[in-house]
């Protein structure tokens, strides 16, 4: 999930062509028009569409892909409205419209909230996250380990439950339930499952 090489700047973006893409929601198509430079350097999903003179639709959550944009535009993330959500929705999609620098954002940013929060996902959470990302994605790993800290059932007793699948029933299987020293410092520490680009960003994580 590493960042590409170094964006264009707006200004040199706006002096190449702007592209269309349309949104399908319901019975409703929303349009959205933005700079080709900005977006195909930042989505490898878009730029192989855009290469090919196809012109995106698709059926997506709003939200979501108003994130994605106002991410694009700004280069940031909002600080108050981003709820767990939005930003686990806004992780499968720049997983799955190959947009790892927007994906490493909304995931980093989802764990501080999550860790912050002191709760395990919910079962909806877990399932939408096992069916959307590869097996092998840090998510995963995360929530498996919230989990355990946080969490109700163990392993066997979600196996009777039925609704999450088995792969995070063995996670949490293999990982065990643990008892909460808070004094003894965080639980979980966002560092072990923030997305690092770099070993000196690793280094320099704040995540404690």
């Amino acid at each position: 999930m590493s960042a590409r090489s170094t964006a264009p700047s707006f200004s040199s973006a706006a002096q190449g062509p702007i592209v269309t893409i349309k949104i399908d929601i319901g019975t409703t198509t929303l349009t959205y028009q933005i700079h080709k430079a900005i977006i195909c350097h930042f989505s490898a999903s878009f730029e192989r569409a855009f290469m090919d003179s196809i012109s995106p639709k698709m059926n997506a959550d709003i939200t979501t892909f108003n994130t994605f944009i106002d991410w694009l535009n700004t280069g940031v993330l909002s600080s108050t409205t981003l709820s767990k959500d939005i930003l686990l929705k806004a992780v499968a999609f720049g997983y799955n419209f190959t947009a790892p620098a927007f994906q490493v954002a909304v995931h980093n940013k989802l764990v501080d909230l999550m860790i912050a929060k002191r709760k395990a996902p919910s079962d909806e959470e877990v399932c939408f996250a096992f069916e959307e990302l590869a097996a092998d994605h840090v998510l995963l790993d995360f929530f498996a380990e919230m989990h355990c800290v946080w969490g109700t059932w163990n392993a066997q007793e979600m196996r009777v439950r039925g609704v999450v699948p088995e792969a995070f029933c063995a996670r949490v299987e293999n990982k065990g339930f643990r008892f909460v020293d808070l004094l003894a410092g965080p639980p979980v520490k966002a560092c072990e499952f923030h997305v690092h680009a770099t070993e000196e960003e690793r280094w320099g994580c704040g995540g404690a």
